[in-house]
């Protein structure tokens, strides 16, 4: 008889976005709901509620992150450019790296077609080797 399956309760939906806000591993959450993590895993995928906790609890946490290091970029007194640096790269797609050079490795492959053969010269082409053989023999290839 299989186990039955465990769900959340409707308390936990805002324990689960809570505590992912704060950047709570999902092995922790799991624990802290009184599951194990491969349990939490086959909620999310069967509980659309749950999963959507857990994504917002972690766009939020994204958002904290952001703000944070937004705020002391643009912070006038802050002499360290490494927040400034982080966030043009990682939402402006910038890049200290000087970009490789495109070289052109391409492959030229030409084909050279012979012109239109006679009717008799495609015929003595196309016929197969061993019925031209038999035929050639005297044995009536059929």
């Amino acid at each position: 008889m299989a186990r039955p399956r465990k769900h959340l309760k409707p308390s936990d939906y805002p324990r689960l976005e809570a505590m992912a806000s704060v950047g709570a591993s999902l092995a922790t959450i799991a624990k802290r709901l009184g599951l194990a993590k491969r349990t939490l895993d086959a909620i999310f995928a069967r509980d659309e509620r749950a999963k959507e906790a857990f994504e917002a609890g972690r766009g939020e946490l994204e958002s904290s992150l952001v703000n944070t290091l937004f705020e002391q970029a643009m912070d006038p007194k802050n002499r360290n450019p490494t927040p400034a640096i982080f966030l043009l790269k990682a939402m402006r797609n910038f890049s200290d790296q000087p970009k490789p050079e495109l070289t052109e490795n391409r492959v030229s492959i030409e084909f050279r077609l012979p012109g239109a053969l006679k009717r008799d010269q495609y015929r003595e082409l196309v016929e197969v080797t061993p019925r031209k053989a038999l035929r050639e023999a005297g044995v009536d290839a059929g």
